[in-house]
């Protein structure tokens, strides 16, 4: 063999392993929750995120559990957080929630949480969010837990999903924590 086909070869074999790496880091395991960021670590490989700017190691928002929580600051109305999945697909299956903890720091905080496929393709049914937990109160550290089947994506592979400012305003900040998808109870 060559020089040059054993640098291809070498290369197609790392590439390889890193295509397998990534794919087993998407896959579930039955029954442990599946993370978007938990513990002050962004587990999808990125986000789609708009109107907003999104800071994944603050601290201003005193995380209730790790080291970081995930700043929102919108810079117009309706901005969303909105994280992909690595390799763009991610299978629903195993899981029936969506949770994540929230710390609003406006009175009436209004969210709304929608799902899509590849080609940016709603699926399923947008919700509010914040009808799955207690109600908002500025500067609190709440948790929600929206069931799947509410969403319609029982046995649904989606993309990304967007956890959107509903308030109107120009200017907001609130804080996420703890993002990430449950198995059933």
């Amino acid at each position: 063999m060559t020089s040059n086909a054993m640098r291809v070869l070498s290369l197609a074999c790392a590439l390889s392993a890193l295509a397998g790496a990534s794919a087993g880091a998407e896959s579930p395991t039955p029954g442990k929750p599946a993370w978007v960021f938990h513990d002050g670590v962004m587990y999808w490989p990125g986000d789609y995120s708009y109107v907003v700017r999104v800071q994944y190691n603050d601290k201003e928002g005193a995380p209730a559990s790790g080291r970081y929580d995930v700043k929102i600051t919108l810079t117009g109305q309706w901005g969303g957080f909105q994280p992909f999945a690595r390799n763009w697909d991610f299978d629903t299956r195993p899981y029936a929630y969506l949770t994540f903890a929230l710390k609003p720091t406006i009175a009436n905080q209004a969210l709304k949480l929608y799902f899509e496929k590849v080609g940016d393709v709603p699926v399923g049914n947008p919700v509010d969010p914040l009808k799955y937990g207690p109600a908002p109160q500025p500067g609190v550290w709440a948790t929600y837990k929206v069931p799947l089947a509410d969403l319609g994506l029982t046995g649904i592979r989606v993309y990304k999903f967007a956890i959107q400012d509903q308030t109107g305003l120009a200017s907001n900040v609130f804080y996420l924590n703890d993002v990430g998808f449950l198995p059933p109870d």
